[in-house]
């Protein structure tokens, strides 16, 4: 990130797991902002009798670095796009005049002047001065510089920066922070001493510049605005409400107005350009929005979760497939083992979801192990498999399809199907013992990922399981009281969130994932269920076709026009007699022109670039492969590839 944009300080840096907490940007750090992480030693009672120091969290402060206009404080958001062309309108006229920025450059490093260099974080050194005023190093020199030689470790054998912290000692004696800086001209790091270190750095200041400028093409100036599109989107404080939401903007992703594999290729090349590569490109990782408990993003690299990063990785993977092109496969396989690097998959153990948790990496080592043909894998999805199993009494659940037990349930059914493993039937008996206990007293949405239909299909899975007819009667009650809810004016089931007057006809809520529930329970219910559950999914349909496409809708899969695509598509590849096919490939030629003319427009507010999988384009991506090959397996189903 140091060698991008956020190297300039002046975007906002609210990275997950970062060390520092809070926004020192320039263009949106403000004053009043206190860190749960960063302590510092402040003077107490000073001129008193009882001065002392006392560690407390550092709050940021007003440097004046907002813009103010008459008296109010301009609404950055709002400016995120200007500030995206101004970048490219001034790395574009570098980019043109390359020989002759350099050389007017050249002038300034001629001139006897230095800057600053950070070598290490100003908070380290904070720390070691608090440590050195305990008592035990406070009893002699000696004592006190036997702390800070400390910042010796892995440098024993390194000259040079021997050199350097011998000059950061010294300051940390005198109770001073280190200072360090630079020329342009030469290779020396020049401390508060008149001798610099020479040769510390392995090129001069002049020398790296002018290789940055060299460097600049048309790939490395989207990746920039990505950066720039990302870092602006995490100071949206509710991505929900779309309030302080920013400016419009659209993805112009698709390439085609027809062609769904141009545009899945289109998807593939953009991930193939924004991937962040280690040094001898074994592994690489994506810079991602991810979204944090406020409601708010967060900048991480990409993560394993279905919901999001894992739907990276997924669809390169079969995007390989389809095209035939195994260099899709290598950048998967490398965002797999990035994936591992950064976040240690065999660590984790919870959440009990497979959109969002431990079930993310069963759905994604089991699709990929199959699809690979990989022993090593198949090997990760048993280890994982193990620890789900092993979860079903130590922790604490949620109960829906996207959070849950149901989710878990349906997964694990989906899998048993294709392995015929005898160990996932005794783990869905016992996980849908837990799912009917827990839902038994909660207040109950409508829909599928969030409510009864969700549950019934759980709960029905698990009666096919066990012969149970508590399960049967507890997907009855489920439907019944959903259809409870059906509105007869606007053919749709009543979204019960709070406050909610929305005609909702998506996956996550309302008819399309009604439709796709009721479709799915067709298979498993009770014989005598058969006639109403299939009215339902009629009804259901007739609501997806009718509403389930309008311009004013996104493109993403959980609440969007592809994902009511992806159920279409399910709902056509097992009815052949009906007209759904014919009206799958004219809505599906509708959605990709409206993409490719329009902009695809993601999951969530007005966020330009989103990778994720369920709101943002690998998603968009996998439907795309589905309409071409219907072998792909549908998140929003749960399914799994086939041998």
């Amino acid at each position: 990130m140091n060698k991008s944009v956020f190297g300039t300080m002046l975007l906002p840096q609210k990275v997950v797991n970062a060390i520092i907490d809070v926004d020192l940007s320039g263009i949106s750090g403000g004053a009043g902002v206190k860190s749960e992480k960063v302590k510092c030693s402040f003077l107490k009672l000073p001129g008193t009798d009882k001065m002392c120091f006392e560690s407390d969290y550092i709050a940021t402060q007003d440097k004046q670095n907002k813009v103010i206009l008459e008296g109010e404080e301009v609404c950055v958001t709002a400016f995120a796009h200007l500030i995206e062309r101004g970048f490219e309108t001034a790395i574009a006229t570098i980019m043109k005049e390359k020989s002759a920025f350099i050389k007017l450059l050249s002038s300034f490093y001629e001139e006897d002047l230095k800057y600053r260099q950070v070598i290490r974080p100003t908070h380290v050194y904070a720390k070691y001065l608090e440590a050195s005023l305990h008592p035990k190093y406070m009893t002699s020199s000696e004592e006190r510089n036997s702390l800070f030689e400390m910042l010796y470790s892995g440098y024993q054998q390194d000259n040079i920066q021997i050199k350097r912290i011998e000059r950061e000692i010294k300051a940390l004696m005198r109770h001073d922070i280190p200072y360090f800086c630079a020329d342009f001209s030469t290779k020396s790091l020049w401390g508060e001493e008149d001798k610099p270190v020479d040769e510390f750095f392995s090129e001069t200041l002049g020398c790296k510049i002018d290789n940055h400028i060299k460097c600049i093409d048309s790939d490395m100036i989207k990746m920039q605005k990505s950066y720039i599109n990302k870092a602006m989107a995490t100071l949206i404080s509710d991505v929900w409400n779309g309030e302080d939401s920013l400016d419009s903007q659209k993805h112009l992703l698709f390439v085609d107005d027809k062609s769904p594999i141009e545009n899945a290729r289109a998807i593939g090349t953009y991930l193939e350009k924004m991937a962040i590569w280690n040094e001898d490109r074994t592994s690489c990782t994506w810079l991602t929005l991810t979204f944090c408990d406020e409601g708010s993003f967060m900048l991480a690299p990409n993560n394993h979760l279905m919901y999001e990063g894992g739907g990276v990785v997924m669809f390169l993977a079969f995007l390989s497939e389809v095209l035939k092109d195994d260099y899709f496969a290598v950048i998967a396989k490398a965002g797999l083992i990035g994936m591992d690097k950064i976040y240690d998959l065999d660590s984790i153990n919870h959440p009990v979801s497979s959109f969002s948790g431990i079930g993310s990496l069963v759905y994604l080592y089991y699709n990929l192990s199959v699809l690979w043909d990989d022993d090593n894998l198949y090997q990760k999805y048993e280890a994982t498999i193990d620890k789900l199993e092993k979860s079903i009494e130590l922790a604490e659940y949620e109960t829906d399809i996207i959070g849950g037990l149901s989710g878990i349930i349906i997964m694990l059914d989906n899998i048993h199907k294709q392995s015929k493993e005898n160990r996932l039937v005794e783990m869905i008996v016992r996980y849908g013992e837990k799912l009917s206990c827990l839902i038994a007293n909660e207040e109950k949405l409508t829909g599928f990922s969030h409510g009864m239909s969700g549950f019934a299909l759980a709960a029905m899975i698990a009666w096919n399981y066990t012969g149970d007819n508590k399960y049967c009667r507890l997907y009855r009650s489920l439907i019944s009281d959903e259809n409870a809810h059906y509105n007869c004016v606007s053919g749709n089931w009543e979204d019960l969130r709070d406050n909610s007057t929305k005609d909702s006809v998506y996956w996550c809520h309302g008819a399309a994932g009604i439709a796709l529930s009721r479709h799915l329970m067709s298979y498993l219910c009770h014989e005598d269920d058969r006639e109403s559950i299939a009215r339902d999914k009629s009804l259901a349909i007739k609501k997806l076709l009718s509403d389930g496409f309008n311009e004013e809708m996104n493109h993403s899969l959980c609440h969007g026009m592809f994902g009511n695509l992806d159920i279409l598509l399910t709902l056509a590849g097992d009815d052949n007699s009906s007209t759904l096919p014919d009206k799958v490939d004219l809505i599906s030629s509708q959605v990709i022109h409206d993409g490719h003319q329009r902009g695809v427009r993601y999951g969530v507010g007005e966020v330009k670039e989103l990778t994720g999988y369920m709101l943002g384009m690998t998603g968009i991506g996998m439907t795309l492969l589905r309409l071409i090959d219907a072998r792909i397996p549908s998140i929003l189903s749960l399914n799994v590839w086939r041998k």
